[in-house]
């Protein structure tokens, strides 16, 4: 399933402020890349990784150059860090297939609806209001704009979403004191 993602912007209201519209609906595809991105950038899954490639080449290299000691020790030096190697990226990968299964809200198309004073995030079944200052923070993070609740909760939106506007979005995130945002 592709994402269908449409943007507008359009001038409204009293003091003819700006709102920003931005449409996106997320696919599994985009999800999983999503649950990637945010995952294997995670300092200490990094340093476990970098670990476990080390060894596999330490172990190798002693397999290799002292045939005489191959043994058990190697064998499982050899096979724990490829068991690591692909275990860390399979958690990732199933734990969002069921998040993305399970969570029918995170399937939905959503309309966010920015504006000076507060977002508005409409899905098919549910609609959220809350003011900028209720928002701990803003993040572009590879392809991705995350709009975080809390430290671990996220609403994720495409940057290909915001087509034109993303420039746009920036600015306004940047001129609401108080709320703490990292742009590319």
């Amino acid at each position: 399933m592709s994402a269908q993602n449409k943007s507008a912007m359009r001038r409204g209201g009293r003091g003819r402020k700006k709102k920003m519209q931005v449409q996106s609906k997320l696919s599994l595809r985009q999800f999983i890349n999503y649950s990637f991105t945010v995952n294997l950038r995670n300092p200490w899954v990094m340093i476990m990784m970098t670990l476990m490639v080390v060894v596999m080449i330490m172990f190798a290299y002693l397999t290799i150059s002292h045939p005489e000691t191959r043994g058990t020790i190697e064998t499982f030096g050899l096979i724990f860090p490829v068991f690591m190697l692909t275990y860390l990226p399979g958690m990732v990968y199933f734990g969002a297939r069921k998040r993305f299964h399970t969570n029918k809200r995170m399937q939905e198309k959503m309309i966010f609806d920015f504006t000076p004073k507060k977002i508005s995030i409409t899905g098919q079944t549910f609609k959220m209001e809350m003011d900028w200052n209720k928002l701990h923070s803003v993040k572009e993070l590879g392809g991705w704009i995350l709009l975080y609740q809390n430290a671990k909760m996220a609403n994720v939106i495409p940057v290909e979403s915001f087509g034109n506007q993303l420039n746009d979005f920036k600015d306004l995130v940047k001129k609401i004191p108080g709320v703490k945002y990292k742009f590319k």
